[in-house]
């Protein structure tokens, strides 16, 4: 499947297909669900060891019946700048930074108008966003990681990653190693040191997740602890995903093909599994 969104992404049409008993490329319909939710991916890959940035999370009726308790813990308790998300949408849509307090109760009803949950959370000090993408069931074969080309105030939001034009006007059209749309590095710009660390955070979050197929994972780096942080999962990339492939030696047609492969390989997997259950249990009644 190729969509965006709600019932593309999220778990909901991968369930439609498995009823139907048909092949699809990508996440099946449990790490589909859990990578379109900021909350719980999260919270899955925190437990296993892999950081995330701090963040509190709460529900449009929580924030309805308590909403000065809620601004206050969030004044307390997470340090400017933050970020406040939607929990279920992609592409960064009514995604909002927030530089101070009195921008924190707009940017939650920004957030609100798109979803019914939100999460606010810290933005990472020092930061360096790369993103790795990764194809595979059980074997996993990673693209390069891409760094895209953010200046300290902006952020990788919908209009970057699909106009070309940044936040602050970043995002400005190039050719060659700066991707598709000229709005990042390829190979990033990092130490080999990062770059493996990355990689490394990047499989392990897939594997958490529990991904299959294809999935991109996006990753925060604290450029001067070296720390390197999951901001989340995207398991069905865009079009754009196909350039960093290419220049990592995987053309087009072979990343296709490749990727159906993995499809029929684990609806094969399966289809050997039993999925009945014979039983004399209602004859008792």
């Amino acid at each position: 499947p190729a969509m965006h969104g709600p019932n593309g992404e999220d778990g909901a049409l991968m369930g439609i297909l498995q009823m139907a008993n048909i092949p699809f490329v990508g996440c099946d319909v449990a790490a589909s669900a859990i990578a379109m939710d900021k909350v719980l991916s999260k919270q899955i890959v925190s437990s296993k060891g892999i950081k995330t940035p701090k963040s509190i999370a709460f529900t449009s009726f929580e924030f309805t019946a308590g909403s000065e308790r809620i601004l206050s813990s969030i004044n307390t308790d997470l340090a400017f700048p933050l970020f406040v998300k939607p929990a279920h949408l992609g592409s960064s849509i009514g995604i909002t930074r927030v530089a101070s307090s009195d921008q924190l109760l707009n940017a939650i009803e920004v957030a609100l108008h798109y979803d019914n949950r939100v999460i606010v959370e810290e933005g990472v000090s020092n930061l360096i966003e790369v993103t790795v993408p990764i194809i595979g069931n059980e074997e996993l074969q990673v693209a390069l990681v891409e760094q895209p080309l953010l200046t300290a105030d902006d952020f990788f939001d919908f209009e970057t990653k699909y106009i070309g034009q940044g936040k602050n006007g970043g995002g400005k059209k190039g050719s060659g190693q700066k991707g598709a749309q000229g709005y990042s590095k390829l190979p990033a710009d990092i130490s080999k040191d990062l770059y493996d660390q990355s990689v490394e955070v990047a499989k392990a979050s897939y594997r958490a997740v529990g991904c299959s197929g294809i999935a991109r994972i996006d990753l925060l780096i604290n450029g001067k602890t070296k720390e390197v942080y999951f901001n989340e999962l995207n398991p069905l990339p865009g079009s754009l995903y196909a350039h960093n492939w290419r220049a990592a030696g995987l053309p087009t047609v072979q990343l296709v093909t490749r990727l159906v492969e993995l499809a029929e390989a684990r609806h094969k997997s399966k289809e050997a599994l039993e999925s009945t259950f014979q039983t004399n249990f209602l004859k008792q009644f």
